[in-house]
Protein backbone atom coordinates (compact mmCIF):
# COMPACT_ATOMS: atom_id res chain seq x y z
CA UNK A 1 0.00 0.00 0.00
CA UNK A 2 1.22 3.55 -0.75
CA UNK A 3 2.13 5.82 2.16
CA UNK A 4 -0.58 8.20 1.05
CA UNK A 5 -4.10 7.11 0.13
CA UNK A 6 -5.83 7.95 -3.12
CA UNK A 7 -9.41 8.99 -2.37
CA UNK A 8 -12.49 9.15 -4.61
CA UNK A 9 -15.58 11.09 -3.50
CA UNK A 10 -18.83 10.27 -5.33
CA UNK A 11 -22.08 12.24 -5.06
CA UNK A 12 -24.56 13.56 -7.63
CA UNK A 13 -24.53 16.91 -5.80
CA UNK A 14 -21.31 18.73 -6.78
CA UNK A 15 -21.45 20.92 -3.68
CA UNK A 16 -21.21 17.86 -1.40
CA UNK A 17 -18.28 16.45 -3.39
CA UNK A 18 -16.41 19.73 -3.24
CA UNK A 19 -17.21 20.16 0.46
CA UNK A 20 -15.84 16.72 1.41
CA UNK A 21 -12.75 17.23 -0.77
CA UNK A 22 -12.13 20.58 0.93
CA UNK A 23 -12.50 19.09 4.43
CA UNK A 24 -10.15 16.21 3.60
CA UNK A 25 -7.60 18.80 2.51
CA UNK A 26 -8.03 20.76 5.74
CA UNK A 27 -7.37 17.65 7.82
CA UNK A 28 -3.67 17.84 6.96
CA UNK A 29 -3.57 14.09 7.61
CA UNK A 30 -0.33 12.47 6.42
CA UNK A 31 -2.27 9.57 4.87
CA UNK A 32 -4.44 11.81 2.66
CA UNK A 33 -3.10 11.87 -0.87
CA UNK A 34 -4.72 12.65 -4.20
CA UNK A 35 -8.46 13.40 -3.98
CA UNK A 36 -10.70 12.93 -7.02
CA UNK A 37 -14.46 13.40 -7.44
CA UNK A 38 -17.22 11.83 -9.53
CA UNK A 39 -20.77 13.13 -9.95
CA UNK A 40 -22.57 9.93 -10.92
CA UNK A 41 -22.41 6.18 -10.42
CA UNK A 42 -21.23 5.65 -13.98
CA UNK A 43 -18.40 8.16 -13.58
CA UNK A 44 -17.43 6.48 -10.31
CA UNK A 45 -17.11 3.01 -11.88
CA UNK A 46 -14.94 4.46 -14.68
CA UNK A 47 -12.77 6.33 -12.15
CA UNK A 48 -12.30 3.24 -9.97
CA UNK A 49 -11.26 1.15 -12.98
CA UNK A 50 -8.89 3.86 -14.20
CA UNK A 51 -7.26 5.18 -11.01
CA UNK A 52 -7.71 2.24 -8.55
CA UNK A 53 -8.31 4.47 -5.48
CA UNK A 54 -7.57 3.26 -1.95
CA UNK A 55 -10.69 4.86 -0.42
CA UNK A 56 -14.08 5.41 -2.05
CA UNK A 57 -16.70 7.60 -0.34
CA UNK A 58 -19.93 7.13 -2.29
CA UNK A 59 -23.49 8.43 -1.90
CA UNK A 60 -25.80 5.49 -1.25
CA UNK A 61 -28.58 6.94 -3.47
CA UNK A 62 -27.96 8.54 -6.86
CA UNK A 63 -30.19 8.96 -9.93
CA UNK A 64 -28.29 6.80 -12.41
CA UNK A 65 -26.56 4.08 -10.37
CA UNK A 66 -26.82 3.73 -6.61
CA UNK A 67 -23.80 3.56 -4.35
CA UNK A 68 -24.64 -0.11 -3.79
CA UNK A 69 -24.31 -0.81 -7.51
CA UNK A 70 -21.01 1.08 -7.62
CA UNK A 71 -19.57 -0.99 -4.75
CA UNK A 72 -20.81 -4.29 -6.15
CA UNK A 73 -19.54 -3.55 -9.68
CA UNK A 74 -16.16 -2.30 -8.48
CA UNK A 75 -15.56 -5.33 -6.25
CA UNK A 76 -16.43 -7.68 -9.08
CA UNK A 77 -13.84 -5.83 -11.12
CA UNK A 78 -11.18 -6.60 -8.52
CA UNK A 79 -11.18 -3.34 -6.54
CA UNK A 80 -9.76 -3.70 -3.02
CA UNK A 81 -10.55 -0.15 -1.92
CA UNK A 82 -12.00 0.68 1.47
CA UNK A 83 -15.61 1.70 0.80
CA UNK A 84 -17.66 4.15 2.84
CA UNK A 85 -21.21 5.25 2.04
CA UNK A 86 -22.77 8.68 2.44
CA UNK A 87 -26.28 8.41 3.82
CA UNK A 88 -29.17 10.72 4.59
CA UNK A 89 -31.64 10.16 7.41
CA UNK A 90 -34.02 7.18 7.29
CA UNK A 91 -31.84 5.16 4.90
CA UNK A 92 -31.03 2.32 7.27
CA UNK A 93 -31.92 -0.36 4.74
CA UNK A 94 -29.56 1.01 2.09
CA UNK A 95 -26.67 1.22 4.53
CA UNK A 96 -27.32 -2.34 5.68
CA UNK A 97 -27.01 -3.49 2.07
CA UNK A 98 -23.78 -1.54 1.73
CA UNK A 99 -22.33 -3.37 4.75
CA UNK A 100 -23.28 -6.65 3.10
CA UNK A 101 -21.28 -5.64 0.04
CA UNK A 102 -18.24 -4.94 2.18
CA UNK A 103 -18.52 -1.24 3.05
CA UNK A 104 -16.51 -0.51 6.19
CA UNK A 105 -18.67 2.27 7.57
CA UNK A 106 -21.07 5.07 6.70
CA UNK A 107 -21.12 8.85 7.02
CA UNK A 108 -24.34 10.62 7.86
CA UNK A 109 -24.83 13.79 5.86
CA UNK A 110 -23.54 16.40 6.46
CA UNK A 111 -20.14 14.89 7.29
CA UNK A 112 -17.73 16.76 9.57
CA UNK A 113 -13.97 16.79 10.12
CA UNK A 114 -14.07 14.31 13.01
CA UNK A 115 -16.07 11.83 10.88
CA UNK A 116 -13.52 12.09 8.06
CA UNK A 117 -10.55 11.74 10.41
CA UNK A 118 -12.05 8.53 11.85
CA UNK A 119 -12.70 7.31 8.31
CA UNK A 120 -9.05 7.79 7.28
CA UNK A 121 -7.77 6.01 10.39
CA UNK A 122 -10.15 3.07 9.90
CA UNK A 123 -9.27 2.74 6.22
CA UNK A 124 -5.54 2.92 6.91
CA UNK A 125 -5.71 0.22 9.60
CA UNK A 126 -7.68 -2.10 7.33
CA UNK A 127 -5.55 -1.49 4.24
CA UNK A 128 -2.25 -2.06 6.04
CA UNK A 129 -3.08 -5.79 6.18
CA UNK A 130 -3.24 -7.89 3.06
CA UNK A 131 -7.01 -8.55 2.82
CA UNK A 132 -6.48 -12.14 1.71
CA UNK A 133 -3.65 -13.13 4.05
CA UNK A 134 -4.14 -11.09 7.19
CA UNK A 135 -3.59 -13.97 9.59
CA UNK A 136 -6.13 -16.73 10.02
CA UNK A 137 -9.03 -14.34 9.51
CA UNK A 138 -8.29 -12.21 6.43
CA UNK A 139 -10.51 -9.18 5.89
CA UNK A 140 -11.91 -10.46 2.59
CA UNK A 141 -12.78 -13.83 4.12
CA UNK A 142 -14.38 -12.12 7.11
CA UNK A 143 -16.60 -10.04 4.86
CA UNK A 144 -17.57 -13.10 2.82
CA UNK A 145 -18.57 -14.97 5.95
CA UNK A 146 -20.63 -12.08 7.31
CA UNK A 147 -22.41 -11.90 3.96
CA UNK A 148 -23.14 -15.64 4.07
CA UNK A 149 -24.68 -15.32 7.54
CA UNK A 150 -26.97 -12.46 6.49
CA UNK A 151 -28.09 -14.18 3.30
CA UNK A 152 -28.79 -17.43 5.12
CA UNK A 153 -31.02 -15.68 7.67
CA UNK A 154 -32.86 -13.62 5.08
CA UNK A 155 -33.57 -16.65 2.87
CA UNK A 156 -34.57 -18.86 5.81
CA UNK A 157 -32.33 -21.61 4.48
CA UNK A 158 -30.66 -24.41 6.41
CA UNK A 159 -27.00 -23.55 5.74
CA UNK A 160 -24.80 -24.97 8.48
CA UNK A 161 -22.10 -22.95 10.23
CA UNK A 162 -19.46 -25.20 8.66
CA UNK A 163 -20.87 -24.60 5.16
CA UNK A 164 -20.82 -20.83 5.70
CA UNK A 165 -17.12 -20.91 6.67
CA UNK A 166 -16.32 -23.19 3.76
CA UNK A 167 -18.14 -20.96 1.26
CA UNK A 168 -16.29 -17.94 2.64
CA UNK A 169 -12.98 -19.86 2.31
CA UNK A 170 -12.27 -19.07 5.93
CA UNK A 171 -10.88 -21.47 8.57
CA UNK A 172 -12.51 -21.62 12.01
CA UNK A 173 -9.89 -21.73 14.82
CA UNK A 174 -12.18 -23.26 17.45
CA UNK A 175 -14.89 -25.88 17.74
CA UNK A 176 -17.73 -24.05 19.51
CA UNK A 177 -20.00 -21.20 18.47
CA UNK A 178 -22.48 -18.82 20.01
CA UNK A 179 -24.55 -16.06 18.55
CA UNK A 180 -25.40 -12.77 20.25
CA UNK A 181 -27.88 -10.08 19.21
CA UNK A 182 -27.77 -6.47 20.36
CA UNK A 183 -31.16 -4.79 20.42
CA UNK A 184 -31.31 -0.98 20.47
CA UNK A 185 -34.51 1.01 20.80
CA UNK A 186 -36.28 1.50 17.48
CA UNK A 187 -36.82 5.17 18.31
CA UNK A 188 -33.09 5.76 17.78
CA UNK A 189 -33.64 5.51 14.02
CA UNK A 190 -30.50 5.83 11.93
CA UNK A 191 -28.36 6.22 15.06
CA UNK A 192 -28.51 2.44 15.34
CA UNK A 193 -26.15 2.29 12.38
CA UNK A 194 -23.40 3.54 14.67
CA UNK A 195 -23.63 0.37 16.77
CA UNK A 196 -21.27 -1.63 14.58
CA UNK A 197 -18.57 1.03 14.71
CA UNK A 198 -18.93 1.40 18.49
CA UNK A 199 -18.86 -2.34 19.17
CA UNK A 200 -15.97 -3.15 16.80
CA UNK A 201 -13.11 -2.21 19.20
CA UNK A 202 -14.44 -4.62 21.83
CA UNK A 203 -14.19 -7.71 19.65
CA UNK A 204 -11.08 -6.86 17.59
CA UNK A 205 -8.62 -9.73 17.53
CA UNK A 206 -11.37 -12.25 18.28
CA UNK A 207 -12.82 -14.75 15.79
CA UNK A 208 -16.17 -12.95 15.86
CA UNK A 209 -18.21 -11.78 12.89
CA UNK A 210 -20.79 -9.03 12.57
CA UNK A 211 -24.09 -9.33 10.72
CA UNK A 212 -27.37 -7.43 10.54
CA UNK A 213 -30.37 -9.52 11.52
CA UNK A 214 -33.64 -9.63 9.51
CA UNK A 215 -35.06 -7.39 12.29
CA UNK A 216 -32.21 -4.87 11.76
CA UNK A 217 -30.47 -5.65 15.04
CA UNK A 218 -26.71 -6.06 15.24
CA UNK A 219 -25.63 -9.69 15.53
CA UNK A 220 -22.29 -11.31 16.25
CA UNK A 221 -21.30 -14.91 15.50
CA UNK A 222 -18.63 -15.97 18.01
CA UNK A 223 -16.16 -18.80 17.43
CA UNK A 224 -15.16 -20.00 20.93
CA UNK A 225 -12.73 -22.35 22.61
CA UNK A 226 -15.19 -24.16 24.85
CA UNK A 227 -18.87 -24.96 25.23
CA UNK A 228 -19.11 -23.07 28.53
CA UNK A 229 -17.52 -19.84 27.29
CA UNK A 230 -20.57 -17.64 27.72
CA UNK A 231 -18.70 -15.50 30.27
CA UNK A 232 -16.25 -14.39 27.60
CA UNK A 233 -19.11 -13.24 25.36
CA UNK A 234 -20.86 -11.57 28.29
CA UNK A 235 -17.70 -9.70 29.30
CA UNK A 236 -16.97 -8.28 25.84
CA UNK A 237 -20.61 -7.55 25.10
CA UNK A 238 -20.97 -5.84 28.49
CA UNK A 239 -18.14 -3.46 27.72
CA UNK A 240 -19.68 -2.74 24.31
CA UNK A 241 -23.11 -2.12 25.85
CA UNK A 242 -21.73 0.38 28.32
CA UNK A 243 -20.15 2.29 25.46
CA UNK A 244 -23.35 2.08 23.43
CA UNK A 245 -25.34 3.50 26.32
CA UNK A 246 -22.84 6.33 26.66
CA UNK A 247 -22.89 7.24 22.97
CA UNK A 248 -26.36 6.48 21.59
CA UNK A 249 -28.64 4.74 24.11
CA UNK A 250 -29.28 1.60 26.18
CA UNK A 251 -29.07 -1.83 24.59
CA UNK A 252 -30.17 -5.37 25.35
CA UNK A 253 -28.02 -8.38 24.58
CA UNK A 254 -29.39 -11.85 23.86
CA UNK A 255 -26.87 -14.70 23.89
CA UNK A 256 -27.85 -17.95 22.23
CA UNK A 257 -26.97 -21.49 23.29
CA UNK A 258 -23.65 -23.19 22.45
CA UNK A 259 -23.53 -24.80 19.02
CA UNK A 260 -21.24 -26.92 16.89
CA UNK A 261 -20.41 -26.40 13.22
CA UNK A 262 -23.14 -28.86 12.19
CA UNK A 263 -25.97 -26.65 13.47
CA UNK A 264 -27.69 -24.39 10.98
CA UNK A 265 -27.24 -20.65 11.26
CA UNK A 266 -31.02 -20.20 11.09
CA UNK A 267 -31.72 -22.53 14.03
CA UNK A 268 -29.05 -20.84 16.13
CA UNK A 269 -30.46 -17.41 15.27
CA UNK A 270 -34.01 -18.48 16.15
CA UNK A 271 -32.87 -19.71 19.56
CA UNK A 272 -30.99 -16.47 20.17
CA UNK A 273 -34.04 -14.46 19.12
CA UNK A 274 -36.19 -16.52 21.48
CA UNK A 275 -33.93 -15.47 24.36
CA UNK A 276 -34.41 -11.84 23.30
CA UNK A 277 -38.19 -12.21 23.64
CA UNK A 278 -37.83 -12.67 27.39
CA UNK A 279 -37.03 -8.96 27.61
CA UNK A 280 -40.78 -8.38 27.99
CA UNK A 281 -40.75 -10.14 31.37
CA UNK A 282 -40.35 -7.67 34.27
CA UNK A 283 -37.20 -8.13 36.27
CA UNK A 284 -34.96 -9.34 33.45
CA UNK A 285 -31.54 -7.70 33.25
CA UNK A 286 -29.72 -6.35 30.20
CA UNK A 287 -28.34 -9.82 29.35
CA UNK A 288 -30.70 -12.53 28.15
CA UNK A 289 -28.79 -15.81 28.01
CA UNK A 290 -30.72 -18.68 26.41
CA UNK A 291 -29.99 -21.28 29.09
CA UNK A 292 -30.57 -18.87 31.97
CA UNK A 293 -33.93 -17.73 30.63
CA UNK A 294 -35.11 -21.31 30.26
CA UNK A 295 -34.02 -22.13 33.81
CA UNK A 296 -35.70 -19.02 35.22
CA UNK A 297 -39.04 -19.18 33.43
CA UNK A 298 -39.32 -22.80 32.32
CA UNK A 299 -40.95 -23.90 29.10
CA UNK A 300 -43.47 -21.24 28.04
CA UNK A 301 -47.11 -22.22 27.82
CA UNK A 302 -49.06 -21.28 24.71
CA UNK A 303 -51.60 -18.53 25.50
CA UNK A 304 -55.22 -18.79 24.49
CA UNK A 305 -55.26 -16.63 21.37
CA UNK A 306 -58.22 -18.30 19.67
CA UNK A 307 -60.75 -15.72 20.87
CA UNK A 308 -58.56 -12.83 19.74
CA UNK A 309 -58.06 -14.41 16.31
CA UNK A 310 -61.79 -15.02 15.98
CA UNK A 311 -62.58 -11.44 16.96
CA UNK A 312 -60.21 -10.19 14.25
CA UNK A 313 -61.63 -12.56 11.64
CA UNK A 314 -65.18 -11.38 12.42
CA UNK A 315 -64.26 -7.70 12.43
CA UNK A 316 -64.95 -7.33 16.15
CA UNK A 317 -62.03 -5.02 16.82
CA UNK A 318 -63.44 -3.62 20.04
CA UNK A 319 -63.28 -7.13 21.46
CA UNK A 320 -59.88 -7.65 19.87
CA UNK A 321 -58.48 -4.65 21.72
CA UNK A 322 -59.93 -5.92 25.02
CA UNK A 323 -58.26 -9.30 24.56
CA UNK A 324 -54.89 -7.99 23.40
CA UNK A 325 -54.74 -5.50 26.28
CA UNK A 326 -54.79 -8.54 28.56
CA UNK A 327 -52.61 -10.86 26.49
CA UNK A 328 -49.90 -8.26 26.01
CA UNK A 329 -50.02 -6.54 29.38
CA UNK A 330 -46.80 -5.13 30.82
CA UNK A 331 -46.54 -8.46 32.61
CA UNK A 332 -47.64 -10.63 29.68
CA UNK A 333 -49.62 -13.83 30.11
CA UNK A 334 -46.81 -15.87 28.58
CA UNK A 335 -43.21 -15.35 27.50
CA UNK A 336 -40.54 -16.35 25.03
CA UNK A 337 -41.48 -17.94 21.74
CA UNK A 338 -45.12 -18.48 22.75
CA UNK A 339 -45.54 -14.72 23.05
CA UNK A 340 -44.18 -14.15 19.55
CA UNK A 341 -46.38 -16.92 18.13
CA UNK A 342 -49.50 -15.44 19.71
CA UNK A 343 -48.68 -12.02 18.34
CA UNK A 344 -48.06 -13.20 14.77
CA UNK A 345 -51.28 -15.24 14.67
CA UNK A 346 -53.43 -12.34 15.84
CA UNK A 347 -51.77 -9.80 13.53
CA UNK A 348 -52.22 -12.18 10.60
CA UNK A 349 -55.93 -12.54 11.33
CA UNK A 350 -56.40 -8.78 11.72
CA UNK A 351 -54.55 -7.86 8.52
CA UNK A 352 -56.37 -10.54 6.53
CA UNK A 353 -59.71 -9.08 7.64
CA UNK A 354 -58.58 -5.60 6.60
CA UNK A 355 -57.40 -6.86 3.20
CA UNK A 356 -60.64 -8.73 2.56
CA UNK A 357 -62.79 -5.72 3.42
CA UNK A 358 -60.60 -3.20 1.58
CA UNK A 359 -59.59 -1.30 4.72
CA UNK A 360 -56.11 0.19 4.47
CA UNK A 361 -53.92 -0.14 7.56
CA UNK A 362 -50.30 1.00 7.41
CA UNK A 363 -47.35 0.50 9.74
CA UNK A 364 -48.34 -2.96 10.99
CA UNK A 365 -45.32 -4.85 12.31
CA UNK A 366 -45.62 -8.54 11.37
CA UNK A 367 -43.21 -9.69 14.09
CA UNK A 368 -43.15 -9.08 17.82
CA UNK A 369 -39.39 -8.58 17.52
CA UNK A 370 -40.04 -5.20 15.89
CA UNK A 371 -41.46 -3.79 19.13
CA UNK A 372 -39.51 -2.43 22.08
CA UNK A 373 -42.25 -2.80 24.70
CA UNK A 374 -45.65 -4.29 25.43
CA UNK A 375 -47.06 -0.74 25.38
CA UNK A 376 -45.98 -0.51 21.75
CA UNK A 377 -47.76 -3.80 20.98
CA UNK A 378 -50.99 -2.61 22.59
CA UNK A 379 -50.78 0.69 20.72
CA UNK A 380 -50.46 -1.20 17.45
CA UNK A 381 -53.71 -3.12 18.00
CA UNK A 382 -55.52 0.07 19.02
CA UNK A 383 -54.28 1.74 15.82
CA UNK A 384 -55.58 -1.14 13.70
CA UNK A 385 -58.94 -0.98 15.49
CA UNK A 386 -59.06 2.80 14.99
CA UNK A 387 -58.39 2.46 11.26
CA UNK A 388 -61.17 -0.12 10.94
CA UNK A 389 -63.61 2.03 12.90
CA UNK A 390 -62.75 5.10 10.80
CA UNK A 391 -63.29 3.16 7.57
CA UNK A 392 -66.63 1.93 8.82
CA UNK A 393 -67.70 5.38 9.96
CA UNK A 394 -66.86 6.98 6.61
CA UNK A 395 -69.11 4.53 4.76
CA UNK A 396 -71.53 3.41 7.44
CA UNK A 397 -74.58 3.45 5.16
CA UNK A 398 -72.89 1.25 2.59
CA UNK A 399 -71.10 -0.85 5.18
CA UNK A 400 -74.05 -1.82 7.38
CA UNK A 401 -77.22 0.06 6.46
CA UNK A 402 -78.71 -2.77 4.45
CA UNK A 403 -77.85 -5.29 7.14
CA UNK A 404 -79.65 -3.22 9.80
CA UNK A 405 -82.66 -2.86 7.52
CA UNK A 406 -82.81 -6.65 7.21
CA UNK A 407 -82.47 -6.94 10.99
CA UNK A 408 -85.43 -4.56 11.55
CA UNK A 409 -87.54 -6.54 9.06
CA UNK A 410 -86.69 -9.73 10.92
CA UNK A 411 -87.64 -8.18 14.28
CA UNK A 412 -91.02 -7.00 12.96
CA UNK A 413 -91.75 -10.42 11.48
CA UNK A 414 -90.76 -12.30 14.65
CA UNK A 415 -91.96 -9.91 17.35
CA UNK A 416 -94.21 -12.65 18.78
CA UNK A 417 -91.16 -14.89 19.36
CA UNK A 418 -88.21 -14.77 21.70
CA UNK A 419 -85.81 -12.41 19.92
CA UNK A 420 -82.13 -12.87 20.77
CA UNK A 421 -79.62 -10.30 19.50
CA UNK A 422 -76.98 -12.99 18.90
CA UNK A 423 -79.40 -14.85 16.61
CA UNK A 424 -80.36 -11.67 14.72
CA UNK A 425 -76.67 -10.73 14.30
CA UNK A 426 -75.96 -14.19 12.95
CA UNK A 427 -78.93 -13.91 10.58
CA UNK A 428 -77.45 -10.77 8.98
CA UNK A 429 -73.93 -12.30 9.11
CA UNK A 430 -72.31 -9.99 11.64
CA UNK A 431 -70.43 -10.53 14.86
CA UNK A 432 -72.39 -9.88 18.05
CA UNK A 433 -70.49 -6.79 19.22
CA UNK A 434 -70.15 -5.24 15.75
CA UNK A 435 -73.88 -5.68 15.15
CA UNK A 436 -74.61 -4.11 18.54
CA UNK A 437 -72.55 -0.99 17.71
CA UNK A 438 -73.88 -0.69 14.18
CA UNK A 439 -77.52 -1.13 15.28
CA UNK A 440 -77.22 1.66 17.85
CA UNK A 441 -75.53 3.93 15.31
CA UNK A 442 -78.32 3.46 12.75
CA UNK A 443 -81.35 3.24 15.03
CA UNK A 444 -80.34 5.74 17.72
CA UNK A 445 -80.77 3.25 20.57
CA UNK A 446 -79.57 -0.17 21.66
CA UNK A 447 -81.01 -3.40 20.34
CA UNK A 448 -82.79 -4.51 23.52
CA UNK A 449 -84.29 -1.09 24.17
CA UNK A 450 -85.46 -0.86 20.56
CA UNK A 451 -87.19 -4.28 20.73
CA UNK A 452 -88.72 -3.43 24.09
CA UNK A 453 -90.09 -0.07 22.85
CA UNK A 454 -91.42 -1.71 19.69
CA UNK A 455 -93.24 -4.39 21.69
CA UNK A 456 -94.84 -1.83 23.99
CA UNK A 457 -96.00 0.30 21.05
CA UNK A 458 -97.51 -2.75 19.37
CA UNK A 459 -99.13 -3.86 22.67
CA UNK A 460 -100.81 -0.47 23.16
CA UNK A 461 -102.20 -0.64 19.64
CA UNK A 462 -103.60 -4.15 20.23
CA UNK A 463 -105.16 -3.12 23.54
CA UNK A 464 -107.31 -0.62 21.69
CA UNK A 465 -109.40 -3.63 20.58
CA UNK A 466 -111.85 -4.26 23.47
CA UNK A 467 -112.49 -7.83 22.39
CA UNK A 468 -108.82 -8.94 22.46
CA UNK A 469 -107.77 -10.61 25.70
CA UNK A 470 -104.68 -9.41 27.58
CA UNK A 471 -103.23 -12.92 27.40
CA UNK A 472 -103.50 -12.78 23.59
CA UNK A 473 -101.80 -9.38 23.50
CA UNK A 474 -99.05 -10.74 25.71
CA UNK A 475 -98.35 -13.62 23.34
CA UNK A 476 -98.57 -11.39 20.27
CA UNK A 477 -95.67 -9.27 21.54
CA UNK A 478 -93.48 -12.17 22.61
CA UNK A 479 -94.39 -12.72 26.29
CA UNK A 480 -95.44 -16.23 27.15
CA UNK A 481 -96.18 -15.26 30.76
CA UNK A 482 -99.09 -12.72 30.99
CA UNK A 483 -98.09 -11.69 34.53
CA UNK A 484 -94.57 -10.87 33.33
CA UNK A 485 -96.09 -8.89 30.45
CA UNK A 486 -98.32 -6.90 32.83
CA UNK A 487 -95.38 -6.01 35.07
CA UNK A 488 -93.23 -4.87 32.12
CA UNK A 489 -96.13 -2.93 30.60
CA UNK A 490 -96.84 -1.10 33.85
CA UNK A 491 -93.13 -0.30 34.29
CA UNK A 492 -93.02 1.15 30.81
CA UNK A 493 -96.45 2.86 30.49
CA UNK A 494 -97.22 3.55 34.16
CA UNK A 495 -100.47 1.53 34.34
CA UNK A 496 -101.47 -2.12 33.86
CA UNK A 497 -102.78 -3.34 30.48
CA UNK A 498 -106.38 -3.42 31.84
CA UNK A 499 -106.11 0.12 33.24
CA UNK A 500 -104.66 1.35 29.91
CA UNK A 501 -107.55 -0.22 28.01
CA UNK A 502 -110.21 1.32 30.28
CA UNK A 503 -108.62 4.76 29.95
CA UNK A 504 -108.55 4.43 26.17
CA UNK A 505 -112.22 3.36 26.07
CA UNK A 506 -113.21 6.19 28.42
CA UNK A 507 -111.45 8.67 26.18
Amino acid sequence: MNETLRILVVDDEPMICRGIRSMLGRLSHPAVGEIDVAYSGGEAIDAIGRADPDIVIVDVRMPDLSGLTVIESAKKGGSRAAYFVLSGHDEFGFVREAFKLGALDYLLKPANLDDLRDLIELARSRLQTDPESGGQLGEAGRLRLELQVERSLERNDSMSIAAAFETAELPAPYRWYRMSVLRLERSLGEKRLSARKIVSPFIEGEPAFFFWTPESDLGVLWNLKSRQSVDEVRSRAGSAMRELKHQIGPALCAIGPPATEDQSLLDLYRQTSEALLYRFQPGTDRFLVFEEMKDRYGVPSVPDTIRAERAAEEGDFERLVELTERLFADTPITHGLALATAYSRIVRAATQYCEQTGIGVSGVQPKLEEHDSMASVRTQFRQIAGAVEMARGSSSAAFGGQAIERAVEYINAHLHEDIDMAHVADTVQMSYSHFSRLFKRHMGEGFNRYVHQLRMRFARRLLHDPWRRVVDVSRAVGYRNPKRFSLVFKEHVGVTPDQYRRRHLDD
